[in-house]
């Protein structure tokens, strides 16, 4: 997995990928509509601009600062924090 300076992991399109594909979901990201996410250690929500599909996310348990980036899941019905 990708890394920040601080050790962290970032949430990278490739990160993403493997996180989508451990859990059955797809390599292409837009056929995926559930994104497990959480207990990550993520810093930051980034990447999820090709996740327009998505109806459920699973952040909680993070490290995160700001609710950012997630305008554009249109389809998006439960977010977990």
């Amino acid at each position: 997995s990708t890394t920040a300076l601080e050790g962290l992991p970032v949430m990278s399109r490739e990160e993403l990928l493997k996180v989508a594909l451990e859990n059955g979901g797809y390599s292409t990201p837009s056929l995926n509509d559930t994104l497990y996410l959480h207990y990550k250690g993520y810093r930051r929500i980034e990447n999820l601009d090709k996740y327009d599909g998505l109806k459920s996310l699973w952040l909680h348990s993070n490290g995160f600062e700001r609710i950012e980036n997630l305008d554009h899941l249109k389809e998006l019905r439960c977010l977990f924090l």
